[in-house]
């Protein structure tokens, strides 16, 4: 069997002999820019859009948020940018039509996020908290997740309000990272 395991603050890891795995001597260049760390970031733009997401069916197109988001601190990656995808719908209601789609999995996290972030969702029309979230800062938990693929993708943990963690990249984790997806 694959056994997957991960330690707090550090990466998520695969037992390589148990996956049979090949693993890649390079790193996508678009998964190692956001550092991981609690990370300090604005959010710069919030989408709403019914598409397939980008690891799923590709016939099924699915209601989703999407969120650009781009690092404030730490100060040497500021303005590095984060897509974070929020499905909204699920497998048995993929534009999330019930009441109860739209209250759990990624509904849930993207209201965690808009709460965190300051502003409210519960009974507010979607395209005002688009608006509202624009330009308001959020805090995230950051690991660097590596993928069965050998590939590293940054992933958040947790959100959190601005001041409510000490902000700072791991780096330690991240060398980490980079030497077990290099190996």
């Amino acid at each position: 069997a694959c056994v997957q395991g991960s330690v707090p603050g550090q990466i998520t890891y695969y037992m390589r002999e148990a996956c049979h795995v090949m693993w890649p001597t390079t790193i996508r260049e678009e998964y190692k820019r956001v550092p991981a760390g609690s990370i300090l970031f604005k959010i710069d733009e919030v989408k709403g859009v019914t598409q397939p997401l980008p690891w799923g069916d590709p016939s099924t197109p699915y209601l989703q948020e999407i969120v650009t988001l781009s690092v404030v601190e730490p100060e040497e990656y500021a303005g590095i940018t984060h897509e974070q995808i929020f499905p909204i719908g699920s497998n048995d209601d993929p534009t999330a039509q019930r009441e109860e789609t739209r209250m759990k999995g990624g509904a849930s996290r993207f209201q965690t996020l808009a709460s965190k972030a300051g502003v409210q969702v519960a009974g507010a029309d979607a395209q005002v908290v688009r608006s509202e979230l624009k330009d308001h800062h959020v805090g995230a938990t950051i690991i660097w997740n590596l993928t069965a693929d050998g590939f590293i993708r940054p992933r958040v943990m947790r959100w959190f309000t601005e001041g409510d963690s000490v902000v700072g990249a791991d780096t330690e984790a991240m060398e980490k990272a980079i030497a077990e997806a290099t190996r």
